[in-house]
């Protein structure tokens, strides 16, 4: 059996740049370099916010340079380049005062550059699965409390776990901080199909109620209201599963709205609310690239699909210790799944993967062997790997084993991983996958 590499290339620093004020030019061509840098950083703001330049709506991936020149790649961050699909877990997490964190809301979409589409499944919180790890049957939307520190990535790996969907990257939207965000933008327009009249609508700080009224009709929403209107569960006989089609108009206005020009006027103000509100794993350069096509696919090559009672998804049922849950009928299930998220790419390239586990939890290494089983990776046996004190996941590549590139890829945005090449035989898996102290495996 080949070893583990243990140590990991040492990180290229790019060479620095005397400060060029520091050199002795005459003032009118240092301000001239200024000007330039200015105007550059309002182009990139530009594209980074409009989106709406005839080329790059076009081709979104012209894009991703500029992206990762302005934005940057912050260190413990996987690249993405551009061409791959991509499925990405979206979270709107609700911060009350008198409760634990849970994801009040999940949405995975999945985005092809190939064919310029966007499809997005929207989960029900109330959802009934196991959670990994050895945790009794609970809702899905307990996963992310029950991962404490690593609340996200426990979460995603619950929806691969239930729903065998590979999550590349997560983002989760802080509800307390959404309101800020719209408000920085000037609101969101919204078409309400229907008056909405919730008279149990929670207060945001203790356990009160209060009565919360929408009136039908297309409006402009300021950050409370539209907070509100995408929490709001009591007014539609569905509850949740109607909630969650108000959530899907509320992120196409607000895809509208960030995508128009007043926005870039608004810009630093934007900024600022986002950065507060958002906790992503996605690598910063790539999210003027994602946005264009979210753009570019509206309408037409957008298809929202949701896990809802009327269509056979799931059923109403009540847990033996009383809480009211939706029980999902899996095989239905597992065919949308397996039509929305097929991965021909990884089918295709079946490139052997074997997990080892890197630190002192028993068991960590079978448990996500067969939940990357399940989500259609080729695996082998796993195995402990050569010591247990890896902190960083991370992958071994077999250079005696051509052909695993997109798996490598998959795999190093999926856990964050480094990524390394070892010559280990040609009688050994393509990829070795060594899980650290920073892998999802709940508290």
């Amino acid at each position: 059996m080949a070893s583990d590499l243990t140590t990991a290339a040492a990180d290229d620093h790019p060479r620095q740049i005397a400060d060029e004020t520091t050199i002795m030019l005459p003032v009118i061509r240092r301000k001239r370099r200024w000007l330039r840098r200015l105007l550059l950083a309002v182009l990139a703001l530009v594209l980074v916010l409009g989106g709406t330049a005839y080329a790059f709506a076009q081709n979104p991936t012209w894009m991703l340079p500029l992206g990762n020149a302005v934005l940057g790649q912050p260190a413990g961050t996987v690249a993405w380049n551009g061409s791959d699909p991509l499925n990405i877990l979206v979270l709107g997490i609700d911060q009350r005062t008198n409760e634990a964190t849970r994801s009040d809301s999940m949405i995975v979409l999945h985005l092809d550059p190939a064919s310029r589409s966007v499809q997005m499944l929207s989960v029900p919180r109330d959802l009934w699965i196991t959670l990994p790890g050895g945790y009794n049957p609970s809702k899905i939307n307990a996963a992310y409390a029950l991962g404490g520190a690593y609340g996200p990535q426990f979460a995603q790996l619950a929806v691969e776990s239930a729903l065998h969907i590979p999550i590349n990257y997560y983002a989760v939207i802080k509800f307390s901080g959404f309101k800020s965000i719209v408000d920085a933008m000037g609101g969101l327009s919204i078409c309400v199909p229907r008056e909405i009249i919730d008279t149990q609508y929670p207060d945001d700080v203790g356990y009160g109620m209060h009565t919360l009224h929408i009136k039908a009709g297309c409006q402009t929403m300021d950050g409370a209201t539209a907070l509100a209107y995408a929490r709001e569960r009591h007014a539609d006989p569905q509850q949740d599963l109607g909630r969650i089609q108000q959530q899907q108009a509320l992120l196409a206005a607000m895809e509208k709205q960030v995508l128009s020009p007043g926005t870039i006027l608004r810009s630093p103000a934007v900024l600022a609310a986002a950065r507060s509100s958002l906790i992503t794993n996605l690598p910063p350069g790539a999210l003027p690239t994602l946005a264009a096509m979210m753009y570019q696919a509206r309408d037409q090559r957008t298809k929202h699909y949701y896990l809802n009672i009327d269509d056979g998804y799931v059923s109403d049922s009540m847990s033996s210790d009383g809480q009211d849950i939706l029980v999902g009928n899996w095989p239905k299930i597992n065919a949308l799944v397996s039509n929305v998220f097929a991965d021909p790419a990884l089918q295709a390239e079946h490139a052997t993967v074997q997990v080892r586990n890197g630190q002192h939890t028993a068991g960590l290494a079978a448990m996500y062997t067969g939940i990357l089983q399940g989500m259609g990776f080729t695996v082998t046996a796993p195995r402990d790997a050569d010591a247990f004190t890896y902190v960083r996941n991370q992958i071994v590549v077999n250079s005696d084993r051509p052909g695993s590139a997109y798996t490598v890829r998959k795999l190093a945005q999926m856990f964050q991983a480094d990524v390394t090449y070892r010559h280990g035989g040609a009688d050994q898996p393509h990829i070795a996958l060594i899980l650290g102290s920073e892998v999802a495996e709940g508290q």
